[in-house]
């Protein structure tokens, strides 16, 4: 005989919907916000009418008496139950979680499972796309007061070639609305990366013309060209006082430029190779660069020597960040992972692990406490950095993810990929 579930809940039970439930309010304020609804001061969403504590109280016993129903001995009753918990939604995900975590029937634990995973797509599903790239998107970027993204590309792949594109402008867009601002046109080939500058007056981006651009947000013009050659800019980092920035080449160079003058002062050598990434500490002290060769390669700035090799990576590391107080570095690479360090000690702290493909997005929060990558599987995924706990994986991308930035507030992620999107997702 098959058990059946009383429509009350245990004490147990209750204690821990109610700690779902307060958890959940500010998903399902997330969520409503993403959907253009309003929230209410209790982050239940409002429509323009307030809901009474009696049609809540209805629709949670409702929802535990489909719950309830996932162990009928019918067939029927089951299916029918199942059916229109996933017709409800977000309402149900903490008795859904509750039921997939404990319930003794593992048929309801399996039911319920799914169902939740449904319902948290719902709530986490991406806030905005946003359109108007017609080339692969390779660099995105959020302004320090994470009202702005920058996002930059060009390029295509078409039938397993590179193709050059055509569509190489740097657009602006609204973090609260999605709606574009501006489109700053002139690069002379693809951007491979972009970036705000500590005050958010201006940005930088690099191009394979072979010179990073310096843009003057307020007056919306060029401030300064950097010029360094054909193939010598493929990613740049900069220090937190703007005065010192970094870039990385497929000529195997990795130099130093001093922004105020826009002069080159310095060249790291030791890559024998494409140097695919580079990150600078705040103070503008130490830089990492790595390419394709597995091993990450560490930079003493004022004197320009090497200081320290870090190995770890089995294939061609190629994406880099470094966290806001400078201790920690985050490394992407084509042996499907994503890696933590310990500058100070330089050792790897942890490996992050699950990844369907390379991993050429890396990022840290504000924080230092959450980190983001973009793989090619087309999957971004935000992990816990103390414990390296997976904290959630956002489906959305038509192909793979190249770049992917937090917002300083840490209220979204923002991504950019070869399906030619910048996608923008909330925060658990």
């Amino acid at each position: 005989m098959k058990p059946v579930l009383s429509t009350g809940l245990p004490a147990s039970t209750k204690a821990a919907g109610s700690i779902w439930a307060g958890a959940l309010a500010g998903a399902v304020a997330i969520a409503c916000v993403a959907a253009g609804l309003g929230t209410a001061a209790d982050g239940q969403p409002n429509s323009g009418s307030e809901r009474s504590s009696a049609t809540n109280g209805a629709e949670g016993a409702n929802i535990a008496a489909l719950v309830a129903r996932l162990a009928s001995e019918s067939y029927e009753e089951r299916e029918a139950a199942d059916r229109e918990l996933g017709q409800i939604g977000v309402p149900a995900l903490p008795a859904l979680q509750e039921a997939a975590r404990s319930h003794a029937d593992p048929e309801v634990r399996h039911r319920a499972r799914r169902l939740a995973i449904s319902a948290e797509r719902l709530v986490f599903a991406e806030k905005w796309t946003l359109k108007g790239h017609r080339d692969i998107v390779w660099g995105v970027a959020v302004s320090p007061d994470s009202r702005t993204i920058l996002s930059a590309g060009g390029g295509d792949q078409v039938d397993g070639q590179w193709v050059a594109g055509g569509d190489f402008d740097v657009r602006l867009w609204d973090a609260s609305t999605g709606k574009p601002l501006r489109v700053i046109s002139g690069n002379q080939g693809s951007v491979g990366c972009a970036l705000f500058t500590a005050d958010g007056k201006h940005a930088f981006w690099n191009c394979n013309d072979g010179a990073i651009r310096m843009w003057d947000l307020e007056q919306n013009k060029l401030a300064r060209r950097f010029e360094g050659g054909a193939n010598s800019n493929h990613f740049i980092a900069l220090s937190h006082d703007g005065k010192r920035l970094v870039s990385s080449g497929w000529d195997g160079s990795v130099r130093l430029w001093d922004v105020p003058s826009g002069k080159e002062t310095k060249r790291f050598a030791g890559h024998p190779r494409r140097v695919w990434s580079v990150a600078i500490t705040p103070d503008g002290k130490l830089a990492a660069s790595c390419g394709d060769e597995s091993t990450i390669r560490l930079w003493d700035v004022e004197t320009g020597k090497e200081a320290g090799v870090l190995e770890g990576h089995t294939d061609s590391c190629v994406a880099l960040a470094i966290s806001s107080d400078g201790k920690m570095l985050l490394s992407g690479g084509w042996d499907h992972s994503a890696r933590l360090w310990d500058l100070q000690r330089r050792e790897q702290v942890r490996e992050l692990e699950g990844h369907g493909g390379r991993v050429e997005g890396v990022a840290f929060s504000a924080d230092g406490k959450r980190v983001a990558t973009g793989c090619l599987d087309g999957k971004v995924r935000l992990w816990d950095v103390v414990s390296g706990k997976l904290l959630r994986t956002y489906e959305g991308h038509t192909a793979a993810v190249s770049k992917v930035a937090i917002a300083p507030n840490g209220r979204f992620v923002v991504s950019g990929g070869w399906d030619k999107t910048v996608r923008v997702w909330p925060t658990p």
